[in-house]
């Protein structure tokens, strides 16, 4: 199953905007787009796309970081991050990241949120 949109739903999202924003210049003249978010805009009139407003509006924000900064531990050099946890739809947690992808990787350095799994490493 796809989780893409239609060219039929994209068109209808399309078309609620421009009517929307049709209303808005009718009735606020001097300032239509302040009713609008700035990546709406630039989706429906300029084609370009704001990936974390798209997972917005498809509330699918379950299975995509919101919040990923990676961290490297002083003391471990483990890299971690504060991610939004699967299946939990407002839950925040830290967890490691996959060591052999940062691994080279220049992160911010701090503490290790896991004391118990973080041993200095000499």
């Amino acid at each position: 199953m796809s989780t893409y949109k239609t060219k039929e739903a994209i068109a209808d999202d399309r078309a609620k905007f421009e009517s929307a924003r049709y209303y808005f210049n009718l009735t606020d003249k001097d300032n239509p787009d302040d009713w609008f978010e700035t990546s709406v805009i630039n989706r429906f009139e300029h084609n370009i796309q704001d990936v974390q407003f798209n997972i917005r509006m498809k509330n699918d924000v379950d299975f995509i970081s919101t919040v990923r900064v990676p961290t490297r531990c002083t003391k471990c050099k483990k890299v971690w991050a504060i991610e939004v946890q699967d299946g939990a739809r407002c839950r925040f947690a830290p967890s490691f990241l996959d060591q052999s992808v940062y691994k080279t990787i220049p992160c911010v350095k701090g503490d290790c949120p896991f004391p118990l799994e973080c041993k200095e490493v000499k």
